[in-house]
């Protein structure tokens, strides 16, 4: 898949992201390597007089601890790094790949359609659904929901495609092409197709690609 020639300048740099998609629901997307998760409420902060960041990437209205235990990816990989106060769940020695992370602390390894392995109400799901990328989606068994009133978090690897099959991020039914959306740190842009132009996505604009009609904002 050939990456764009041009530089969106519209977006500032950010690695949170929020987008709209008509018809298909709304979507946290978060650019990195390492997501913390938590207990819904758990707001970004430091604490004070420390520089310790109290904080978690993605919130579930669960019983959970304030903050569970933090998602890795290495090499294509997400593994799972529970919190010493995040009540996880033992590895299955059988199934599970187990390293060691920093500190010599247990990392297992999270398989496609797998659930983390958190003690708690809430089931969080791991997918990885398209060959063209190692984004992964994590989605929420019903009635817990993720913070923010979005109904799936991306963990961006560079890319997020987007369409009917189910080797798409994000599926929308109605969708008539795929699409291809490419994050840089200047900004989001998109294509219809791999042989379509590339556009840019402008922060709070609606941007129609196809039959696709989505809205990004910072986050």
């Amino acid at each position: 898949m050939s990456e764009p020639t041009t530089q969106p300048n519209d977006l500032p740099g950010g690695s949170r992201w929020r987008l709209w998609v008509d018809g298909c629901g709304g979507f946290l997307l978060l650019v990195g390597n390492e997501f913390s998760l938590g207990r819904a409420g758990t707001r970004k902060h430091l604490l004070p007089h420390s520089d310790v960041d109290s904080t978690v990437d993605i919130g579930v209205h669960a019983d959970w601890p304030r903050k569970a235990g933090t998602i890795y990816r290495q090499a294509g990989d997400y593994f799972w790094e529970a919190e010493p106060s995040g009540r996880a769940k033992s590895a299955d020695a059988e199934t599970d790949r187990v390293v060691k992370g920093g500190g010599g602390v247990a990392r297992t390894l999270i398989s496609d359609g797998k659930l983390l392995g958190i003690d708690g109400s809430a089931s969080v799901k791991l997918a990885k659904p398209s060959p063209l990328s190692t984004t992964a989606v994590l989605s929420v068994a019903p009635p817990h929901r993720f913070d923010g009133h979005v109904d799936a978090v991306v963990l961006v690897d560079r890319t997020v495609v987007m369409g009917a099959g189910r080797d798409c991020h994000l599926r929308h039914r109605d969708a008539s092409q795929m699409v291809v959306l490419v994050y840089r740190p200047s900004g989001w842009v998109g294509k219809v197709g791999l042989d379509g132009e590339w556009l840019e996505l402008r922060a709070g604009r609606p941007t129609s690609m196809g039959s696709i009609t989505m809205t990004l904002e910072s986050a």
